[in-house]
């Protein structure tokens, strides 16, 4: 087996019984074989009831940079029909090996389609894909990104949130310079009850009480509770091909959460 990132997805394996001795491969050879990276980790992730592949499907529109024209109509038609101030489009580079820390554009409204575009055209080699995602970012209601990130050994796991943005902001929050409201919280274990160690609110944000930011995570925490036997599957799954720590990233929107992506150091580590 090569020593890349391909080869490794191509080797996952789990049982949702329970059983290891009857783990099958979450990837079928011809996925492997016609699907970018990226795809791979989501059909991973419904092959283990994480998040189904069609609700995911249902929130990327996928088009071949060499047709960036397709997807400048999918964003003006898109923008147009939710022109909304808490609306944006992220456009993500889809290399064919590569699934982690993707480049990312955002798109606020119609006027930034051309600008945008340009710059992806002109930066980019057109054999990538280009995946357009609308996002909520809007200040009003229930408007979360956040990751969970289950480390080796005996090490807590953390739970990151930041409201009204992206998970991806998280990577960039610097206290107590973050305009958002920010939550971190570490627990021992998958059942384990979370302790918050930091909640960031701005001054700006101060008139919610503080005990409805709390609720927001406790509601939050459930969530990914409910969702701890696919986590295990997938963090077993991943653990099998040689990975350590698993982050998984995840969004909280009109009242639903959903897992959209996880990470492991393989991406970086393995060529």
């Amino acid at each position: 087996m090569h020593n890349d990132i391909r080869s490794r997805l191509a080797a996952l394996r789990a049982d949702p019984s329970g059983h290891s001795d009857h783990a099958a491969l979450l990837l079928a050879p011809s996925e492997v074989r016609q699907e970018p990276v990226k795809w791979l980790k989501y059909l991973a992730m419904d092959r283990v009831g994480l998040e189904p592949i069609d609700k995911i499907a249902g929130q990327i529109a996928r088009f071949r940079l060499s047709t960036v024209a397709d997807a400048r109509r999918w964003l003006y038609a898109h923008l147009a029909e939710s022109p909304s101030a808490g609306q944006m489009c992220v456009l993500k580079i889809v290399p064919w090996e590569a699934g982690a820390q993707l480049r990312n554009y955002r798109v606020f409204g119609v006027d930034d389609i051309d600008r945008v575009l340009q710059e992806v055209s002109a930066t980019h080699v057109a054999d990538h894909e280009l995946w357009c995602c609308a996002s909520s970012v809007s200040r009003n209601g229930f408007n979360v990104g956040g990751r969970l990130t289950v480390p080796a050994g005996d090490s807590p796991q953390v739970c990151e949130l930041i409201w009204y943005a992206s998970p991806r902001l998280i990577e960039t929050v610097s206290l107590p310079e973050c305009e958002l409201p920010y939550l971190r919280a570490t627990r021992r274990g998958a059942i384990a009850p979370f302790e918050i160690d930091v909640l960031h609110i701005p001054e700006m944000h101060r008139a919610r009480p503080t005990r409805l930011w709390r609720d927001d995570f406790q509601w939050i925490a459930e969530e990914l509770l409910s969702r701890r036997a696919s986590m295990r599957l997938m963090v077993d799954a991943l653990r099998g091909i040689g990975a350590s720590e698993v982050c998984f990233c995840f969004k909280v929107s009109k009242g639903r959460l959903t897992v959209i992506d996880w990470d492991t150091e393989l991406e970086s580590t393995v060529r």
